[in-house]
């Protein structure tokens, strides 16, 4: 566990002392300094651990989301790309036949691009 990164969040601003290289057990923390807070007790600092993981766990979901979106905008892209590199070459129904066969893409692209803003 980060104890240092626990006490930030629990008692921000509260003193103590660490063992040296330490910080890494409850045992860690050797002497709570702050005459203004107590110092969190074992259980609190657990749950606030568990919370930590659980912001970070949903925080790299939410990037994993987020490149996933990209690099299916990305190819997307790329698709039609190619399609307009030969576009004077087709015909009015194959135009007609990339607009509309794209168009749940482009718009998905779009609802990505307008939530992040």
């Amino acid at each position: 566990m980060d104890y240092q990164g626990i006490m930030t969040r629990l008692r921000p601003g509260s003193r103590y002392l660490l063992k040296d290289g330490g910080g890494e057990a409850y045992e860690d923390i050797l002497q709570w300094l702050d005459d203004k807070t107590t110092q969190p007790t074992q259980q609190e600092c657990d749950a606030e651990w568990a919370k930590m993981v659980d912001e970070r766990l949903a925080s790299k979901a939410e990037s994993d989301n987020i490149t996933a979106e990209v690099d299916y905008a990305k190819s997307i892209i790329d698709k039609l790309d190619t399609a307009i590199s030969i576009w004077d070459s087709r015909t009015v129904e194959q135009k007609q036949s990339i607009i509309i066969n794209n168009f749940k893409d482009i718009l998905r692209i779009l609802k990505f691009i307008i939530k992040k803003l």
